[in-house]
């Protein structure tokens, strides 16, 4: 259970700079344009990742803030 707990504060480390990046993207102007270039690169880093070590998980969560610029249709 430690060994478990100790793993998953390593990777919330890791990925704590894309999760930072991600929210900074999202808070900038017209992200209706830029979604699907940031889901490329993100899904792209995630799966060469997850190639490299099979013991790697990820999951990408969109989350809708009620911006008007049609975000998330």
């Amino acid at each position: 259970m430690i060994e478990q707990l100790i793993l998953a504060a390593i990777i919330l480390k890791i990925i704590e700079p894309i999760v930072l990046g991600v929210i900074c993207l999202l808070r900038s102007f017209n992200m209706a344009a830029r979604m699907p270039a940031m889901i490329k690169d993100t899904m792209g880093y995630l799966e060469k990742r997850q190639a490299n070590d099979q013991s790697f998980t990820y999951e990408l969560i969109i989350v809708d803030d009620g911006s008007p610029d049609k975000t998330t249709e």
